[in-house]
C-alpha cells in the first residue's frame, strides 16, 4: 500500500515547534550565562576564598594571667608558658592517624595509641583530642622538629600558673582551678571560656577581674593532609594586669620557716597604716598542685582570718583600756595570793603563781600577767564596758582584709548585761564566752601603738597594667577610737616591762633593748590538756614601725614558745631592713600616705 504523502501544512506545523524549541533552549543558555558571569567574574573571588576557607581552622589563643609581686617586686605568681599537643582527624586517613600517633608515643613517651578509636569516632572531623599538656620547652622541641611528618599534629601555646614559694605564700596567693558550676553563667557573660581556669580565692579570687587577660584568635590554614602551612593572628591576646603586694616575700618566707612542725599563725604588719608584711598559717599547701590535698584538711585554712581562738592573756590590753575609761585609777592595786573568790562561790578562781603576787597595780598585772587583779579588775568594770571596748577595737567585726572566707569571732554583745560574775572574770583574762581571730587581736594592738586608728588591713598595694600604668592605688582607710594619751602611757608601761624588765612573761625570750619592743603573751585554754601560746607586741614603742603576732596551736605558754619565735621575726626585720635599706625596707607605703578617716566553756587562762 502506498505511503500517504505529508500535507505542506503538517510540515509548517512542525517547523514552527522545532523553533520554539530553539528558541527556549538558546534562552536557557543565555540566563544561565547571565547567572555564571556574575559568580565567576564579578563574584569569583568571594567564592573562591569561601572555598579555601574549609581549610582554615580558627584557634583560641590563650592571654597569660597578670603576674602578681610582692612589694620589693619580687615574684609571687606569675604564667609559665607550657604546650599542649593535640590531634585531629581532618583529612586524613586511618593509617595516617595510627602512624601519627605511633611516633607521638615514642616522642611523650607515654601511650597515645589508645586514643585512636577515640578519633575515629568524632563527629566533627574538625575536633581534636588532647595527647599532652603543661609540656615544657625542652619537652615540646623535639616534637616541633617532626611535625611536617606528624599529620593531623596541632600544637597549641598555653600557660600554667606558677607559685615560686610555693605552700610560703598559699593563703595570700590562693590557686586557679576550674570555673565553679554555680559561676559558669556568670562568667560566660564576662567572655570566659568553659575551659578556663579562675582564681578559687584570696588574691587570685579577690582580684580575678584584673588579673584574668583576653583571649585572640588565630587563623591557621592547613593542607589537605591537615598539617599547619601558615597562619596569622586575626585577634591578639592582651595579658592581665599585674597586682602588687605589700607582702614582703622574704619576710614571708622566713615566717614559714618559723613555723615548721607547727600549727599555727604569724602575721607582720605595718601599724602606721594596716599594711600586712606577713601572714603565715600552717599546715599549708602546695598552691601549684592542691589537688594533692585533701579538701577536708585544715591545710586549705587560713587560721589568720578563718579560725577563732579564745584571745588568753593577749585581751588584758582591752579590759585595761575600758578599765581606765570606766575611771579606775592606773594606780589602782589589788592584792594576788593566789586565789580568788566569788562571793558565794566555793571554788576559786586560780593564778599560774601559785603563791600570788602581793599587792600590784596595772603596769605590774601586765607585765606578770597575773590573773588575780584581771578578775577583781574585770569585777570592777563590768560585762557591758569590756565587750563595749572589744567592738570599738574591732574583735567581733570582721576587719575587711583583701582575702577571702573572713569570720568575725564572737562576743556575747546582746548578752553581756547578763553574764554571771563568773563569766564576766573570765572574760577579762581573754577565756570564757569570746572567740577573736589572729589578724582581729594584731589589728587592735596595731590601734593602741599608732594612738588610736583601727585601720582596715590590706594586702593590696596597686594594680598596673602590662605596660605599667597604675590602674588602681590602695588608699588605706581607718576609723578612730578613743585613746586618751594618758591610758596609753599607762598601759605601754606595763607591755615594755612585759619584754624588756626580768619577771616579764616575755623577758626569757631575749628581746634585745635596742629593738624597743612592747608586748603581751598568752597561754589561752582551749580544752582540758591543751593550751594555745600567744604573743603580740611592735617596735619601736616609740615610733612603731613593725608589729606581730604570734600563735601556736596547742603549743604550751606563751613566753616560752610564741614569744621567742615572735623575737626571730623582729630580729630579722631589724637586721635585714636596717642592713639593707634600699633593698628591703618598706617602700611602697609609709605613714606619709596614709588614708582618710572612714565613717565607716570556761576555764582559767593560765601565762608564763
Amino acid at each position: 500500500m502506498l505511503k500517504e504523502k505529508t500535507k505542506p501544512s503538517e510540515y509548517l506545523f512542525l517547523h514552527r515547534r522545532f523553533k520554539i524549541l530553539i528558541l527556549l533552549l538558546a534562552a536557557s543558555f543565555v540566563v544561565l550565562a547571565l547567572r555564571l558571569f556574575p559568580i565567576t567574574l564579578i563574584q569569583g573571588k568571594y567564592y573562591r576564598e569561601l572555598s579555601e576557607n574549609n581549610f582554615l581552622v580558627p584557634q583560641r589563643l590563650e592571654a597569660p594571667r597578670g603576674t602578681i609581686f610582692d612589694r620589693n617586686h619580687l615574684t609571687i605568681a606569675v604564667s609559665r608558658v607550657t604546650f599542649s599537643v593535640y590531634v585531629s582527624p581532618f583529612k586524613l586517613e586511618l593509617q595516617a592517624i595510627h602512624e601519627t600517633l605511633t611516633r607521638l608515643s615514642a616522642l611523650l613517651n607515654r601511650d597515645v595509641i589508645s586514643l585512636e578509636d577515640r578519633l575515629g569516632r568524632l563527629i566533627s572531623k574538625w575536633q581534636k583530642v588532647l595527647l599532652a599538656k603543661n609540656l615544657s620547652l625542652a619537652e615540646i622541641t623535639p616534637i616541633l622538629e617532626e611535625q611536617y611528618n606528624l599529620p593531623g599534629l596541632i600544637v597549641e601555646e598555653s600557660f600554667k600558673r606558677y607559685y615560686p614559694a610555693g605552700p610560703a605564700t598559699c593563703h595570700i596567693s590562693g590557686h586557679l582551678g576550674m570555673i565553679p558550676k554555680s559561676l559558669v553563667s556568670q562568667f560566660l557573660d564576662q567572655n570566659y571560656d568553659p575551659k578556663d581556669l579562675v582564681g578559687i580565692v584570696n588574691i587570685e579570687r579577690i582580684y580575678e577581674s584584673s588579673l584574668h587577660g583576653r583571649a585572640g584568635k588565630e587563623i591557621v590554614r592547613r593542607d589537605a593532609r591537615g598539617r599547619k602551612r601558615d597562619a596569622y593572628v586575626s585577634h591578639p591576646p592582651e595579658s592581665g594586669n599585674n597586682v602588687f603586694l605589700t607582702l614582703d616575700l622574704k619576710l614571708q618566707k622566713y615566717a614559714y620557716q618559723q613555723l615548721q612542725g607547727r600549727s599555727g599563725v604569724i602575721i607582720a604588719m605595718d601599724p602606721s597604716n594596716g599594711a600586712i608584711l606577713a601572714m603565715v598559717s600552717t599546715p599549708g599547701f602546695d598552691p601549684n598542685d592542691p589537688g594533692s590535698f585533701s579538701e577536708e584538711g585544715s591545710c586549705f585554712l587560713n587560721k589568720a582570718i578563718q579560725e577563732h581562738y579564745p584571745p588568753g592573756s593577749t585581751f588584758k590590753m582591752i579590759t585595761c583600756l575600758a578599765a581606765l575609761r570606766s575611771g579606775i585609777s592606773p594606780e589602782k592595786k589589788f592584792h594576788c595570793n593566789g586565789k580568788f573568790y566569788l562571793p558565794q562561790w566555793n571554788k576559786p578562781f586560780t593564778c599560774f603563781q601559785t603563791g600570788g603576787h602581793g599587792w600590784v597595780n596595772i603596769q605590774e598585772a601586765i607585765k606578770y600577767s597575773c590573773n588575780i587583779y584581771f578578775y577583781q579588775l574585770a569585777d570592777a568594770v563590768g560585762a557591758k564596758r569590756l565587750v563595749d571596748c572589744a567592738f570599738q577595737l574591732g574583735l567581733g567585726s570582721l576587719t575587711g582584709v583583701d582575702l577571702s572566707g573572713e569570720v568575725r569571732g564572737y562576743l556575747p554583745l546582746n548578752l553581756a548585761a547578763g553574764l554571771p560574775p563568773g563569766e564576766v572574770i573570765l572574760l577579762g583574762i581573754g577565756q570564757g564566752r569570746i572567740a577573736t581571730t589572729p589578724l582581729q587581736i594584731l589589728n587592735a594592738f596595731c590601734a593602741f601603738a599608732n594612738g588610736g586608728r583601727l585601720w582596715t588591713p590590706h594586702l593590696l598595694d596597686r594594680i598596673e597594667s602590662p605596660g605599667g600604668e597604675v590602674m588602681i592605688f590602695t588608699d588605706p582607710k581607718y576609723h578612730e577610737i578613743h585613746l586618751s594619751n594618758s591610758a596609753r602611757s599607762t598601759i605601754l608601761e606595763g607591755l615594755v616591762a612585759a619584754v624588756n624588765e626580768e619577771g616579764g612573761t616575755a623577758y626569757k625570750a631575749g628581746f634585745l633593748r635596742d629593738w624597743k619592743v612592747a608586748g603581751k603573751t598568752g597561754t589561752a585554754q582551749r580544752d582540758l590538756e591543751a593550751t594555745d601560746a600567744w604573743f603580740v607586741g611592735f617596735a619601736p614603742y616609740d615610733d612603731p614601725k613593725l608589729a606581730v603576732l604570734v600563735l601556736v596551736e596547742k603549743g604550751g605558754h606563751g613566753g616560752a614558745v610564741a614569744a621567742p619565735l615572735a623575737k626571730n621575726i623582729f630580729g630579722y626585720y631589724f637586721t635585714n631592713w636596717k642592713e639593707n635599706p634600699q633593698e628591703d625596707a618598706p617602700n611602697v607605703l609609709s605613714s606619709s600616705t596614709a588614708g582618710k578617716p572612714q565613717h565607716a566553756m570556761a576555764m582559767n587562762g593560765e601565762d608564763f
